[in-house]
């Protein structure tokens, strides 16, 4: 299933711009994401509001239609603010990237809920 979320040119500068808006509220979560040892549930949410987890997205399921490397320019300015929250987007952000080069109906599985997936996994390519 082809996503229905309308995609509109969006920018890099556009991206950092939502980037830096979300960055006083993860600085002022840092405490609260220490102590819960994960994000809290407020700082996934600003990341899907935001649209920036969808940069890895293939252009069918919502994706940005920009080149992966600017979820790295993302990342540099959310893991200044929140280190947890910067790994933790660059892995959901590579992910949606990767799955977008799976077979067609894998796609379709994985993004069968809608375009803000957030999946990660532990994989050592050398050792399979």
């Amino acid at each position: 299933m082809v996503s229905s979320v309308p995609t509109t040119p969006v920018t890099l500068d556009e991206l950092q711009r939502r980037a830096a808006a979300l960055v006083p509220a993860l600085q002022a979560r840092v405490a609260q994401t220490e102590h819960l040892r994960q994000m809290p549930p407020e700082t996934v949410q600003d990341l899907r509001d935001s649209g920036l987890i969808r940069i890895g997205n293939p252009q069918r399921y919502g994706g940005l239609g920009l080149e992966y490397d600017t979820a790295f320019a993302i990342d540099w300015l959310l893991g200044a603010a929140c280190g947890s929250t910067g790994w933790c987007y660059a892995l959901w952000t590579v992910h949606n990237w990767w799955v977008g080069h799976f077979p067609a109906q894998a796609q379709e599985e994985f993004f069968a809920d809608g375009p803000d997936v957030l999946a990660s996994s532990a994989l050592n390519p050398t050792r399979g």
